[in-house]
């Protein structure tokens, strides 16, 4: 849109200038704000497999398997992941995490768009392995870091990458792996297991369900599988439910 606006000011300047108008209409305009989308998001989509995922982090460092499994398991950006606080997660009844910021070029950032501000359910095995390891970890304030650095900063994105990473992925067989990996691999486990665009679109923080159907329309099965089974109909046509008088409901 600035490719059309900037020739449209300058056209309206040189008419004020010529006094074919008393003043540049688009002087002070300003176009709304549009929705980013993350680059990562429109990267070539390979997901792991069950078996992949299941070696990479039977293979993965102790100290960084937990981190691994929330990625999988959520479906957060590693940026996300290294910004998360203690505050940020409910591990008691209705488990989520709370998706508020990103750790990105050394700072910490809201998410980029509201679509991106989210819940994230969690799984009971891995609300079991947080609460483990926040009793073990040196960091258990609501503001420290749940993944910190050894000093309890913010984990190093290049680190992070060459020394656990890529050999991990490396030893089980996936070399070609990045950490938004994890996130595809999240995306094709809820459809896999019935999840809609719209929910996975929520869960992931898109901008978009066609968004999120374009980006993963190639790990959906083609197979019709079985035939689709229509109610069960009575002998006199109907489905079974006694039809209501008009004007009332009938009892559930």
């Amino acid at each position: 849109m600035q490719t059309v606006l900037k020739p449209l000011r300058a056209y309206m300047g040189q008419a004020v200038r010529e006094g074919l108008i008393p003043t540049n209409p688009t002087r002070d305009l300003r176009l709304p704000a549009r929705e980013t989308v993350d680059d990562e998001d429109v990267e070539q989509v390979r997901a792991l497999t069950p078996d992949q995922l299941a070696t990479f982090l039977a293979v993965a460092p102790e100290r960084h398997r937990l981190m691994f499994r929330l990625l999988a398991a959520t479906g957060l950006r590693i940026s996300e992941v290294f910004a998360i606080q203690w505050r940020h997660l409910h591990l008691d009844g209705g488990a989520h995490v709370k998706v508020r910021r990103a750790y990105v070029r050394g700072k910490f950032e809201p998410p980029k768009t509201r679509h991106g501000r989210r819940d994230v359910p969690l799984p009971s095995s891995l609300v079991d392995g947080l609460r483990a390891w926040r009793k073990g970890t040196e960091w258990p304030g609501e503001t420290d870091l749940v993944f910190p650095a050894m000093a309890g900063g913010p984990l190093n994105y290049g680190n992070l990458r060459h020394r656990v990473l890529v050999p991990t992925a490396q030893e089980a067989g996936v070399p070609w792996m990045t950490f938004h990996t994890l996130r595809h691999t999240c995306a094709s486990l809820l459809f896999d297991q019935g999840r809609n665009a719209k929910q996975v679109q929520r869960w992931l923080g898109h901008h978009s369900a066609a968004f999120t159907l374009e980006t993963y329309i190639h790990l959906l099965s083609e197979e019709l599988d079985a035939p689709l089974e229509l109610p069960r109909v009575g002998s006199n046509g109907n489905s079974g439910l006694a039809a209501a008088p008009r004007g009332e409901v009938a009892a559930a």
